[in-house]
């Protein structure tokens, strides 16, 4: 026996744990007269709806203009043309990475040599390193100027290793 069956008089009622669904439609109650409907032909004019109100149901209607900034898929594109990327501007992109990861280790390379490799003293490679630090922050920085920046920083990483690469056997 289903849990949904009615059980036959007869039979003893079993407890189920689920609700019994009960339904409101008995077909024995219906009769087929009340499902005819009749149709008057003299009050009929021949269209149920005129043809603006068929076409503006079955038309799609576009949302209103001042409110087509909330969607998430509108994009502001009057006047901004934006160029998709090519390889070209992928392979710019990661040789600017490279070139701002050697730019971050010069001043460490830098310091290395002064510091620890040339035969000067420690107060004057302090006292280079420490000027050399001030000046490409200021540059950089507080002036704004990056040509100046970068030319400072390769020529005197430059000018150390070659003091280096002379005065080591």
């Amino acid at each position: 026996m289903f849990a949904e069956e009615l059980p036959e008089p007869n039979e003893p009622a079993l407890k189920s744990v689920q609700k019994k669904r009960r339904s409101t439609w008995n077909p024995a109650r219906t009769a087929p007269d009340e499902i005819i409907v009749p149709f008057d032909a003299s009050a009929f004019s021949g269209l149920l709806v005129d043809n603006k109100t068929f076409q503006d149901a079955y038309t799609v209607k576009s949302p209103s203009p001042h409110r087509d900034h909330l969607r998430l898929d509108a994009g502001r594109t009057i006047g901004n043309i934006v160029k998709t990327p090519g390889y070209q501007d992928d392979l710019i992109g990661f040789f600017g990475g490279i070139l701002f990861f050697v730019e971050l280790m010069l001043p460490v390379w830098t310091a290395a040599l002064l510091l620890y490799h040339l035969p000067i003293s420690k107060w004057l490679a302090w006292s280079l390193f420490s000027l050399l630090s001030v000046t490409l922050i200021t540059l950089k920085v507080f002036m704004g100027r990056p040509v100046s920046y970068r030319v400072l920083l390769w020529g005197v990483a430059s000018a150390v290793t070659l003091l280096w690469l002379a005065g080591s056997p």
